[in-house]
């Protein structure tokens, strides 16, 4: 039996993830407390995420030519994976 750090609820081992860095080889929050807190970050955050996915390409078909070629006008990429 193990207590989250996060809700105070005494759980048994196997409802915490893995985490190497800790001494006992668990996470300090159980697994619903992290997926809880993974939809928070996700929906205060959709905009961001939303926008390091898309894809800009590098190289666009020209009809003319018949041919691919650099795109004219690449955007940055973002900073976030």
């Amino acid at each position: 039996m193990k207590t989250c750090r996060k809700c105070g609820k005494e759980k048994q081992q196997a409802e915490f993830r893995p985490n190497r860095r800790m001494r006992d080889g668990l996470s300090s929050w159980c697994a619903a407390c992290h997926r809880e807190a993974t939809r928070r970050w996700r929906a205060e955050h959709r905009d961001e995420i939303n926008e390091a996915r898309r894809v800009v390409p590098r190289f666009v078909y020209d009809p003319l030519s018949r041919r691919t070629v650099p795109n004219p006008s690449p955007q940055p990429k973002s900073k976030v994976r």
